[in-house]
This record gives C-alpha cells, structure tokens and sequence, in this order.
C-alpha cells in the first residue's frame, strides 16, 4: 500500500509538471508569435465555426465532378466586370464597345456587348506604315497563347479554389499582391498571385469555408478585369514544378508565386487601372 501511495504521489508530481511546462510554453509561443499572428491575422470566424466540419463544405475536395463554378456564377462575375472596368482607350486602338454605342447606334448587339476589356483589342487597330505593321506584329506575337473563349477569360471563386486543389491537392490560401519597386531609376509595381502554405481546415487557417471561398472570388474578380485570368488557368494547369529554386508547392516560409508581370500582355493594362485598384502609389 505504501508502495502504491508512493507512485501515485510521484505519478501526480510528474503530472502537474507536466502542466505547469506545457502552460509556459504556451505562453512563451503567445509571446513570441500568437500575438503577432492575432495583430496581423486575427481570428474572423464566428465562435461556431472554429472547428471546420468537412461534412458541410460545398467543395468538392477531388471528389464530385460537377467542381467548377456553374454558368450563373460566370455570368454574374461578367456582369460585375462589364459594370466596374473603367480601362480607357489606347491611342491607335479600334473604339471600345461602350465608346462605339455612343458613337454610332446602328452596332450590332454582339459587338456592343463583348465583355473583354478594351485593351485586349488593341491588335485590332489598323496599320498604314512598315513601323505600323512590325508593332502590330509584335502585338500579335504577345496575344498569339490568349484564347479566344470568354469562358476561359473570366475566373470565379470556386473554380481558382478547385483548380488550386487539382494542382495541389490542397485548398491553399491565395493572394493577389502588388509591390512598387524601382529599377534603374524606373518605378515598377510587381503584381504576383502568391500560393501559401496555410490550407482550408488546417491548424492556424483562420478563416470559414465561406470567407475563403469569398476571398478568392475578390481575386477572381481582379484577375478578370485585368484580363490576367487566363494566364493563371495555365499556369495552374501545368505540372508542378521547382521555380526559381523555390519548391514546386507551398511549404513552410515558401510560396508559390506566380509573377503576372511576367504574362505577354500585361504591358497592355493601362495604368490608370492598376491604380484604381489597388491605389496609387
């Protein structure tokens, strides 16, 4: 009986040390990063929803094949870009389709309604001279890989959330970023799409299904006004790959980006556009 007194005595001592370290330590981790993470990135999902429950998702997480975002979601997301892209016109370009309404009323429905951005028809425009002509080539050679389809033009929330999962086999945390740099005297702004480590229900991920998919929907919405769309569809379509030296997917303090200054035609996107959206420098 002594005996069995003695180890849980000493069972109890060990326990309660146990304890007493694993509260320093979560209070050392709060110190030194839970404070930041709550400064930077707080916690926005409702006291309910903080254990997220699989059973209820709308995703498809590889497994139902109707994942890709319906025609309503696609003609919704082109009614909103019609409505918001104010892109103005570029010198020697073919009139836009809101501008040749006003100036002529006898256009056909089907051209005054087409939804593409009005510098994406910049190869339209008519060349007289040989320096004319070789620009116009070069402008043919940027949207020589841009597909025609509009369908592959536009981009929702649900098909960039599940074109990520089909690529990655996880439903990464996404962000479209946008930094002014100077070079030689020049000022730049890189826009990336960044792909994180941070996944739909895992530890740390501090968002409901519903604000991760409303996220990428915003991004979605950015990528089709800037006419960009499609070149992140190809590039989650290739195989995955090492990049740079970084690693083929999202890893602890490494993500996948994905610079759009490196697409053929974003050197048609006007200026005036890229600060309307994400403000002047």
């Amino acid at each position: 009986a002594r005996r069995q007194r003695a180890v849980l005595m000493e069972g109890g001592v060990f326990e309660r040390a146990r304890q007493w370290l694993k509260k320093v330590g979560d209070e050392l981790e709060y110190t030194f990063v839970g404070r930041r993470e709550d400064m930077w990135t707080p916690d926005r999902r409702p006291a309910d929803q903080r254990v997220y429950d699989r059973s209820k998702s709308v995703l498809s997480w590889g497994e139902r094949p109707d994942r890709v975002a319906s025609t309503e979601d696609a003609a919704r997301l082109l009614a909103t870009v019609r409505e918001k892209n104010t892109a103005a016109d570029l010198p020697g370009q073919a009139p836009s389709p809101r501008s040749a309404e006003s100036q002529n009323t006898d256009v056909e429905p089907e051209t005054s309604s087409r939804p593409l951005p009005a510098y994406s028809r910049i190869y339209e425009s008519t060349c007289d001279s040989s320096e004319d002509f070789s620009k116009r080539l070069e402008v043919v050679a940027d949207w020589a890989d841009v597909p025609k389809s509009e369908s592959e033009r536009i981009l929702t929330g649900m098909e960039l959330a599940e074109m990520c999962f089909d690529k990655y086999g996880k439903y990464h945390d996404i962000g479209i970023i946008c930094k002014p740099i100077r070079i030689m005297g020049n000022e730049v702004r890189l826009l990336a799409v960044n792909f994180y480590v941070q996944e739909l229900g895992g530890f740390g991920f501090r968002m409901t299904e519903e604000q991760y998919i409303a996220k990428l929907e915003s991004i979605g919405a950015t990528l089709t006004a800037l006419d960009q769309a499609w070149y992140v569809k190809k590039f989650l379509r290739e195989p995955r790959r090492s990049r740079r030296g970084h690693p083929s997917a999202p890893r602890e303090a490494f993500a996948v980006s994905l610079g759009l200054n490196e697409s053929p035609t974003f050197k048609y996107i006007p200026r005036a556009l890229i600060d309307e959206i994400f403000g002047k420098v």
